[in-house]
């Protein structure tokens, strides 16, 4: 049976280290159990080599990473929390280094927080610490550039996080392993059922908070954990947003995501490949999307009410008055983008409302710059994003019914997800359809 459990446990673990080797690019560093030396928070030769990479001399990085080890070491009267926080300002601000005497000092950047996509990130399990009473051994590490910033526990299903969050508080003590946690700016503990929670060291239980991601990469799947463990990459140009609690200072914001800026960097690659539209200045021949058909327009001045209509099979006819710009020429293709996607709401309403036991008391259209569609549970009120009367319907059917189950299941969990697979059962493909249609021009904003 305690095979079985810790089999358990040996699985959940594989899987998150998966996930970082294979989808945030992170090295796989080895498992360390069985190291034949002593592991430690800083890897010289790891953060040497990458000083060297950044053209700083060997007498400059030697002093540098001296500098970084006076700083973590504890002992005496320094605690560690004292020690954890020279290290942050370090990692925060860089190393004033003095070459020798009478020369000019210099500062040395232990990560580069301008350019995160040229900083190494490292990920190593098992990591056997000697304590007081015995080793101790973190379930997964994760570095930069050598340095020790992150340290997960992770548990089976079945057993709560809580366990994880005391077995980190344990490790923090002065009679395990603390000095290891002096150059640690994110301490985690995590699983598949209830997700990703976080804080810094030495902070009580109660104060842990939960990682929420509104998004996630696609090869989390429904792996609570491993979506808590992305981040929100959003078209049309890449650009990142990270959900956090009010009191979650910026630079604890910043580790987060250059902790994951490899996988960032792919997904933006990925959004610069994808098809989109140029700016639409609303002429004669230019091209316009309609529930998922390419049209050509074909615009017509006409002395009197501005419409438009689906002259046939590939056209869209626009009439608008002489001389009219644009914007104003925009302005008549947005109402009627808005007029034809409203149509079609009262019969998908009366389609999947009895379908989920829900009543949906208004559903409103606006442009969104990063959201499909939203919910506000309490009013039963939906916003659908305009641009999907430009889409396939089945776009719309699966935004639609998203929202709705949010009338069942608040959050992204394990439940909402069960809803979605059984009142609609393809809506990842429907989903994948929707992120794969041109993107618009917009100025996009967060």
């Amino acid at each position: 049976m305690n095979t079985t459990v810790g089999e358990r446990e040996i699985r959940t673990q594989e899987r998150v280290i998966a996930f970082f080797e294979n989808t945030l690019d992170y090295t796989y560093l080895g498992n360390w159990e069985h190291s034949g030396e002593e592991n430690s928070n800083i890897i010289p030769e790891d953060l040497t080599h990458w000083l060297r990479k950044q053209g700083y001399k060997n007498d400059i990085s030697a002093k540098a990473l001296d500098q970084l080890k006076r700083s973590a070491a504890i002992g005496g009267t320094r605690t560690l929390y004292e020690a954890n926080r020279e290290v942050y300002g370090l990692l925060r601000y860089g190393v004033n280094v003095q070459p020798s005497t009478g020369e000019h000092r210099t500062t040395v950047k232990l990560i580069d927080w301008e350019h995160p996509f040229n900083n190494d990130f490292g990920i190593a399990e098992e990591v056997t610490l000697k304590g007081k009473d015995g080793n101790k051994r973190p379930d997964v590490v994760l570095y930069i550039n050598g340095i020790a910033i992150g340290v997960l526990e992770l548990k089976r299903s079945t057993v709560s996080v809580s366990e994880g969050i005391r077995q980190n508080l344990t490790n923090q003590r002065q009679d395990f392993i603390e000095r290891f946690f002096a150059t640690v700016q994110l301490v985690m503990a995590g699983n598949e059922t209830q997700g990703l929670h976080y804080s810094v060291i030495k902070t009580p239980e109660k104060h842990w908070l939960h990682w929420k991601e509104t998004e996630a990469h696609p090869d989390a799947g429904d792996n609570l954990l491993l979506r808590e463990l992305s981040i929100g990459v959003h078209p049309p140009n890449g650009r990142v947003r990270v959900s956090a609690p009010l009191h979650f200072d910026a630079d604890a914001i910043r580790m987060a995501v250059v902790s994951r800026v490899a996988w960032i960097r792919r997904q933006q690659a990925a959004f610069e490949g994808q098809d989109r539209q140029s700016q639409r200045e609303f002429v004669t021949g230019e091209s316009h999307y309609f529930r998922g058909r390419r049209y050509r327009l074909d615009v017509i001045e006409h002395d009197g009410p501005p419409r438009v209509w689906l002259l046939n099979n590939t056209k869209i006819g626009l009439s608008v008055r002489p001389g009219a710009d644009r914007d104003a020429r925009e302005a008549v293709m947005q109402r009627w983008y808005r007029q034809s996607l409203r149509s079609e709401l009262p019969s998908l309403l009366e389609k999947w409302e009895p379908k989920l036991g829900v009543s949906v008391n208004e559903v409103r259209i606006r442009k969104m710059k990063t959201l499909w569609g939203s919910c506000n549970v309490e009013a039963k009120r939906i916003w659908l994003n305009l641009e999907l009367a430009k889409k396939p319907e089945s776009c719309l059917v699966y935004v639609l019914v998203h929202e709705m189950v949010h009338l069942l299941e608040r959050e992204h969990n394990d439940r909402f997800h069960e809803l979605m697979n059984g009142f609609l059962p393809q809506w990842r493909t429907y989903r994948d359809t929707l992120n794969r249609a041109p993107l618009a021009h917009e100025n996009w904003r967060y």
